[in-house]
Formats: structure tokens, C-alpha cells, sequence
């Protein structure tokens, strides 16, 4: 089941290739997407789209270590800067922090052409954790693309030789932790309140799913482009190396005394959850025939 899972999520991806050739851009979609969780990640795909790495690249090598242009890039191209009137009960830094984002997204609109912004209403916050609200998502996905994260130079070169070294795991998680969103994000979850300060950076747990929805995936359609059998492998290894993570179907399955060792046998059970049991094809699956079967 996970090579079927695998064999999709590829598929999927050369859908997308085929669309705009370039792995880079499907990397940064996709791992935009994976910060983006599952209520999400429809809305971060289309703001990878809006905001090519060319600007972002762009926009890193003139701000000299600040990333507010970045910011203000981001989070206006999503629709999520707030109105003044918003910013009423904000306190002082806040306020002028979310104000210069706006100012900055203005001269770059009229800078760069830029396309209208989502609509705010695209984005989900019901019953959200506040760490996982969209305006520090896409903080995070400012690191990526800032200098010193994954994203503002050679991403698919670096992940390569991550993958093949001899800790991918250590290696491919260090990359992704390499950078981190600015000081304004330790003490907000949105743009109009402050909060008591904690570390914005990403998980771990989410970083070993990136690596798995977004990373691994990718890797595995380079190798396809390149007859590279050895990368193939390695990328299979790699998810054997991860840890399982804690999400509504492995848990399903864990309670049903079903508890996969690592991350590949992980995604096994999501494809058989998806393809077979939430569409009721029990007669298809060999474990809906065991317990169909008469005893």
C-alpha cells in the first residue's frame, strides 16, 4: 500500500510538472502546503503560485537580513494584512508593525504587477490551534524562503545531498530547521494581538511531515526524471528512518491494535484508509475480506 500511496502522490506531482516544468517551484508549492496542515493547504498552494521564488529570491538578496518586504509580500499576496480598523484594540508595536507590512505591500503591488490578493475568507482558523493559524504559517514559509532557509538557494541540490549522506534524516531536518520566522512572531499569532513570547519555529513533528508529504515525493520524481534507482532507495530508506506520526488515521488504526514501526508503513495506512475505507471498498482490500468473511 505505501508504493501504491507513493506511486500517487508522484503521479500528482507530474500533473503538476507538466503544468510548469520546474521542480524548484513544485517544491516550494508543496512545502507551502505542508505548513498549510490539511485546512489549509489549498490556499498555501495558491500562494506559492502568486509569489514565485524568483521575487521571493528577489525581495531576500536586497532586504540585508530583514524580511519584513518578504512578510509584507506573503501575507498581503494572501489577503491577511489587517485593516486599520482592526488594528484599534492593537497595542503600539503591533500596530506599527502591521502597518509598515501594508505600506511595504503597496509599493510592492505597484512595483511588480502583482496580482490581486486572495480573499482573506480562503483561510481557515476554526477551531485552530493558535500555532497554527495562517499568518504564522506563512511566517514560517518566510523563513523558507529568506536567506539561510531552504528555499532561497539551490533547495533540490541541498536536499539530494542530504538525502544521501549518511544521517538523511538528521541532515533533511536540519535544513528545514535552518531558519527561523523574525522576532515580531515569538510573541504573535496574527497581525492584531501580542501574546506571551514562545518559539515560532517549526515542529518537529511537522518537519518530519514535511519531509514526508513534500520532500520525499519530489525526490522521488527527480529520480524518475533521472533512471536514479540508488535515489529511489534512498528516499525509501529515509521514510523507514522517520518516526510515525500522530494524525486521525494512524490513530484510527492504533486503536485497532494496528501500529505501524516508521514513517513508510505509515503512509501505507493512509493509502488504505483513503482508497478503501472511506470508499467502502471493503471487498477490494484483503483486510475487509478477512473480517467479511464468514468464520
Amino acid at each position: 500500500m505505501t508504493e501504491e500511496r507513493l506511486e500517487a502522490k508522484k503521479e500528482r506531482l507530474v500533473d503538476r510538472y507538466f503544468d510548469a516544468p520546474d521542480l524548484e517551484a513544485l517544491l516550494h508549492e508543496r512545502l507551502f502546503a505542508g505548513l498549510g496542515y490539511s485546512k489549509n493547504d489549498a490556499p498555501m498552494s495558491d500562494l506559492a503560485r502568486r509569489t514565485p521564488l524568483a521575487l521571493c529570491r528577489r525581495l531576500a538578496r536586497r532586504a540585508d537580513g530583514d524580511v519584513r518586504d518578504l512578510e509584507a509580500l506573503l501575507l498581503g499576496s494572501a489577503g491577511l494584512l489587517p485593516d486599520p480598523e482592526d488594528l484599534l484594540d492593537a497595542d503600539r508595536a503591533t500596530a506599527d508593525y502591521a502597518t509598515d507590512l501594508a505600506e511595504r505591500f503597496e509599493q510592492l503591488e505597484r512595483a511588480f504587477d502583482l496580482p490581486a490578493p486572495m480573499e482573506s475568507e480562503r483561510w481557515q482558523f476554526f477551531r485552530l490551534r493558535p500555532a497554527n493559524f495562517p499568518p504564522l504559517r506563512i511566517a514560517q514559509a518566510v523563513a523558507l524562503v529568506a536567506p539561510g532557509g531552504l528555499l532561497h538557494r539551490d533547495p533540490l541540490g541541498r536536499l539530494l545531498d542530504a538525502v544521501r549522506s549518511e544521517h538523511p534524516a538528521r541532515n533533511l531536518r536540519a535544513l528545514l530547521e535552518a531558519n527561523v520566522p523574525s522576532d515580531f512572531w515569538k510573541t504573535h499569532f496574527h497581525l492584531e494581538k501580542a501574546t506571551t513570547e514562545r518559539d515560532p519555529s517549526v515542529g518537529r513533528r511537522r518537519i518530519d511531515t514535511l519531509i514526508t508529504n513534500a520532500v520525499a515525493p519530489v525526490l522521488l520524481l527527480h529520480a524518475e526524471q533521472h533512471d536514479d534507482g540508488a535515489l529511489q532507495t534512498a528516499v525509501r530508506d529515509l521514510l523507514h528512518a522517520l518516526p510515525v506520526g500522530s494524525d486521525r488515521v494512524t490513530r484510527r488504526f492504533r486503536d485497532l491494535g494496528t501500529r505501524p514501526q516508521d514513517a513508510f508503513e505509515a503512509q501505507g495506512l493512509h493509502q488504505l484508509y483513503r482508497t478503501r475505507c472511506e470508499e467502502g471498498r471493503c471487498l477490494d482490500c484483503a483486510v475487509g475480506q478477512h473480517l467479511l468473511s464468514p468464520r
